[in-house]
């Protein structure tokens, strides 16, 4: 792996684990929002919201890092779709910084333009996992990830796992 893949590939880490340390801190300061039944977007309104869009902003940097990191690498026609839904959960994740979601408890008729945008944002942004099962399909059957291929194909299924959940979580909610 050339040195401009390693070091995309430590700032993809570092952007992830910021986007994790902030939402940690978020439930932390802002503990009236329950995550059992509230979207983590609505971190984002009000005090200290510029928080939660600092991390979209980081997650989304992550998913570009990792594109950077990973291009070289991968061979495949699924493989490149995968990286093209990087870029697609990437962009999901900045509307989603960019526009301001509207609470759940919002009723439909007063839907604002910009929880409308947030919400397209955060649709766009989950098509993480199917990237990660493409991108992982992809190095696993590359001979030069072979040490690696159990690794990927169990980080590949949790993904798929924690995205099965929480749509089934989100039928619930709803």
């Amino acid at each position: 792996m050339a040195a401009s893949s390693q070091t995309a590939a430590c700032l993809s880490l570092a952007a992830a684990a910021t986007f994790v340390v902030l939402l940690a801190a978020l439930h932390v300061i802002k503990p009236e929002l329950d995550p059992s039944w509230r979207f983590i977007s609505e971190y984002a309104i009000g005090d200290y919201g510029w928080i939660m869009v600092l991390a979209f902003f980081s997650l989304a940097f992550s998913f570009v890092a990792l594109f950077i990191a990973l291009r070289s690498q991968i061979r495949t026609i699924a493989g490149r779709i995968g990286l093209a839904l990087l870029w697609v959960s990437a962009a999901g994740l900045i509307i989603a910084g960019i526009f301001t979601t509207d609470p759940i408890t919002t009723s439909h008729d007063t839907v604002t333009m910009s929880g409308t945008l947030h919400n397209l944002g955060g649709t766009l942004g989950i098509t993480i996992p199917f990237a990660a099962a493409l991108i992982s399909w992809n190095l696993a059957r590359n001979q030069a990830w072979s040490s690696a291929r159990r690794p990927i194909l169990w980080a590949a299924g949790l993904a798929l796992m924690g995205f099965l959940v929480s749509f089934v979580s989100l039928g619930v909610m709803l």
